[in-house]
């Protein structure tokens, strides 16, 4: 009879652990859902001086996996349409991790410009962003 109970008990015991996993496998958390990566313009500074211009840009990789071969294309045309600057410029990184930041500047010489209009494309290994920005030569810019 000892013996029947024994193994009663290690049937008992082994349905009791098949059951936990189960519950564990029917209940476990979903896994997170991971962002790919994200690379935004964050900041865009410019300061004038008579005919040149200084334009500082920021980016930030706000996704959640690594960026690399990031590039910046900028063009910058006057309020006539005449191109004034068309180059992919370097950023100071190729790579960004997530939340990370890098820079890039560059210079743009103007005659008699009232408007700069800015078209900047920022590419990576996993996508590109564009963005359009104006602005009116002598205006205040603040920075957020």
């Amino acid at each position: 009879m000892e013996k029947k109970s024994k193994k009663l008990l290690a049937g008992d015991i082994l349905l009791i652990v098949a059951i936990l996993i189960l519950a564990y496998l029917y209940f476990k958390p979903a896994p997170a859902e991971v962002y790919p990566a994200n690379v935004v313009l964050s900041k865009f500074i410019d300061l004038y001086d008579k005919n040149v211009t200084s334009v500082e840009i920021w980016l930030e990789n706000v996704g959640e996996k690594d960026a690399y071969n990031v590039s910046v294309f900028i063009r910058c045309r006057d309020q006539n349409g005449t191109i004034l600057f068309n180059k992919t410029i370097t950023p100071t990184s190729y790579f960004l991790r997530p939340n990370e930041t890098c820079s890039a500047v560059y210079f743009v010489k103007f005659d008699n410009a009232t408007k700069l209009y800015y078209t900047i494309e920022v590419r990576w290994n996993g996508g590109m962003n564009g963005y359009l920005i104006e602005k009116t030569i002598g205006d205040v810019y603040v920075v957020c």
